[in-house]
């Protein structure tokens, strides 16, 4: 059996202090709700990665229990890593040594996050050290009460305040004051012992690094817009993830099991959830008349109220002490995003917004990634990779 890990340790071993690091080749494992991916990226110092090879494969979207998920998923992710490996060998021979890292990013609901805070007053203006961080960090892991720690995953600072305002680079500043955010996460045991033992076959010689899929989504979008404050909506297929994020931290957090098979399950009961997705596409690009497209049509109003109710009482939740930002950032498949995009911008959720006024919607998308990185040609992207991609890239270039 596994030991539990103390995140004590997992704080002790984080290196607060950025250094540039020098070109390499790593993987990632994205591990979705009902899906695998694998990535080969070449990291460019100082300029956006290459994905050098790429495959995302989808479970067939039907009920399964959480235990048949898992072991589809990890059965599904060695798959994948094979043929990936395979074709990033045949069109790099030249350079296709194996990658030296592994990162393995899971998502929800097999991870669960929690966000703490703590802080100093000091009695006179005090130097800010790595090693003080560290220990308030710890203090605030000490109150993440909401997450298992028989199965704890990883701990990373999120922000730090010196004499009440957020600063990238704390150390060596004086302050009379610090405070400290943290996000903490478990993960399910059943599907990291699955993960563990198919990633010891796939890449037995690369550092294995885990990282969840909330803590890579929130740095991307911290790196990706000025704006401090925003509701994240995140659909995956099995469920969709909820997080306010204030002053670019993240705060409130809940998580519905209403994703994109029961929205689709929904919409077209006895039809196929691919042939759904293409006739939602369709309709997106307005080039759909015939009948099939009508009655989705009429079948997506006439679900609507049904998701209301859902994301309204997800919603309440997380606007229970305070009210939601109005800038809503939804990540969901490219099919579905024209429909929910305008769902959530017009419905009438003013009574959780702080401006009391409808969401304003932003959509993530692959060409949101092109900062960060690039794909070779003829690899095929979708939010989720670029996404991973572009945050190991921002890590490993802060290595």
């Amino acid at each position: 059996m596994r030991a539990s890990v103390n995140p004590h340790d997992i704080l002790n071993a984080m290196r607060l202090s950025l250094k540039r690091g020098g070109g390499s080749t790593v993987a990632i494992a994205d591990i979705g709700s009902g899906s695998v991916a694998l990535v080969v990226l070449e990291v460019n110092p100082g300029k956006p990665g290459t994905i050098l090879a790429a495959e995302r494969s989808v479970l067939p979207i039907e009920e399964r229990t959480p235990g048949a998920t898992i072991t589809a998923i990890v059965s599904e992710l060695g798959t994948v890593a094979k043929r990936v490996l395979a074709a990033y060998t045949a069109k790099f021979p030249k350079k296709s040594y194996p990658p030296s890292e592994l990162f393995c990013i899971v998502r929800a609901p097999w991870t669960h996050s929690q966000t703490v805070f703590d802080g100093v007053r000091f009695e006179k203006e005090t130097r800010i050290t790595s090693e003080l961080i560290s220990k308030i960090a710890k203090a605030a892991l000490g109150k993440a009460t909401a997450i298992d720690r028989a199965n704890f995953f990883e701990a990373s600072v999120v922000q730090v305040e010196v004499n009440g305002y957020p600063t990238a680079s704390p150390e060596g500043k004086y302050a009379s004051e610090i405070a400290v955010t943290a996000l903490a996460n478990d993960c399910n045991p059943d599907i990291r012992a699955g993960i563990e033992r198919a990633v010891e076959t796939i890449l037995p010689h690369a550092t294995h690094v885990w990282r969840s899929g909330t803590r890579a989504l929130l740095r991307l979008l911290r790196e990706r817009s000025k704006q401090k404050d925003y509701f994240v909506i995140d659909v995956a297929s099995e469920g969709t993830n909820l997080v306010v994020v204030r002053d670019n931290a993240p705060a409130e957090q809940n998580f519905i099991n209403e994703g994109v098979r029961t929205i689709l399950r929904r919409v077209a009961p006895s039809g196929m959830p691919e042939e759904t997705l293409t006739l939602l596409r369709m309709i997106a690009e307005d080039q759909c008349s015939n009948p099939a497209c009508e009655a989705v049509q009429a079948s997506m109003a006439r679900v609507e109220p049904e998701l209301v109710k859902l994301f309204g009482e997800a919603m309440a939740k997380c606007a229970a002490v305070r009210r939601i930002p109005g800038t809503l950032v939804l990540v969901v498949h490219p099919d579905l995003a024209h429909w929910l995009a305008s769902f959530f911008s017009r419905i009438d959720f003013t009574q959780f917004t702080q401006t009391t006024q409808p969401f304003t919607v932003e959509t993530i998308g692959t060409n949101d990634m092109k900062r960060w990185v690039v794909p070779e040609h003829g690899v095929v992207l979708d939010g989720g990779l670029a996404i991973a991609s572009a945050f190991v890239n921002i890590e490993k270039n802060e290595q």
